[in-house]
């Protein structure tokens, strides 16, 4: 049960009251972070990275949110609602990456952010305090850290569904002008269809394949979004065939593959990885403090 006892004995009480405010919120929701008059796209990006996550109910997580900490529409701040759910969000994606099932230790973390929001004097900020420190902790113990960027690194992103979609997508958005927070990049990557996960070197050559690709073929160095139809037109090709088709791609990501000279190597490919691993780790630690060492 997520309320506390203490809740469900204050909504018996005034459960008309309650009710009435519960589809306020919902409404308020509705207009200002999913309706049409929504301008936050990041917000909406969020909630599909939820479901991608593994973590779909959670989500949950912002009506309690709101109906803890607001009472009017007026008292409404898209701008901390979207900071609590940028916070929450890049938590759970860490044990995403990290794990390809859904692991106790996220879920019981929600729980208690669930717990702190409906504690007697909980604020916004403490909130987001909480959210902070649980990220630092992740940052700062270097065993964690560590073994987030040697799960960014591995060579089965390909093989595990869930954590291709999210890095492959995430990655690609980032490379965007404007990063998540625009109508046309939240259609291009969720609405209009059509992605698929393209290898650049092929994992199935048309020459014979070098053992030097063995250990990074499934990686994030050598993976990238691309069209379906501009896919699977190119299948097997060499590298310099694939760079007809990248040029015209509507993903950023893709067309600076299209300026590379001189064919993709394994020294190429590995570079890519290492700036890929980082740019995904600046996102998901973006505001969180390094702890120095005494």
């Amino acid at each position: 049960m997520i309320l506390q006892e203490e809740k469900i004995a204050d909504f018996k009480k005034s459960k008309f009251v309650d009710l009435e405010k519960l589809v306020k919120i919902r409404q308020v929701w509705q207009k200002l972070v999913w309706g049409k008059s929504a301008t936050h796209y990041e917000h909406q990006v969020y909630a599909y990275l939820y479901w991608w996550s593994g973590y779909g109910p959670f989500r949950l997580l912002e009506f309690i949110y709101m109906y803890s900490f607001y009472e009017n529409e007026e008292d409404f701040e898209l701008k901390k609602l979207h900071s609590f759910t940028k916070l929450l969000i890049r938590y759970l994606l860490i044990y995403s990456i990290r794990y390809r099932k859904v692991v106790n230790r996220a879920k019981t973390f929600c729980y208690d952010v669930i717990r702190h929001i409906l504690k007697p004097g909980s604020t916004e900020d403490s909130t987001l305090a909480l959210l902070k420190d649980a990220l630092g902790k992740l940052k700062n113990e270097e065993w964690r850290y560590n073994q987030l960027t040697s799960s960014l690194k591995a060579n089965d992103i390909f093989e595990a569904s869930r954590k291709k979609n999210l890095l492959t997508r995430l990655s690609a958005m980032l490379e965007e002008k404007n990063g998540l927070n625009t109508k046309s990049n939240y259609h291009k990557y969720f609405e209009a269809g059509g992605i698929d996960i393209e290898h650049i070197h092929p994992r199935t050559p048309q020459k014979e394949p070098s053992p030097e690709w063995a250990s990074i073929l499934n990686g994030l160095g050598n993976l990238v979004v691309l069209e379906f139809d501009k896919n699977r037109s190119i299948s097997n090709s060499s590298f310099n065939t694939k760079q007809g088709q990248y040029k015209d791609s509507k993903f950023p990501i893709v067309k600076k593959l299209a300026e590379i000279k001189d064919g993709w190597t394994v020294e190429k490919c590995k570079a890519r990885q290492e700036v890929e691993v980082q740019k995904i780790l600046d996102f998901l630690f973006e505001g969180i403090e390094e702890k120095k060492s005494s």
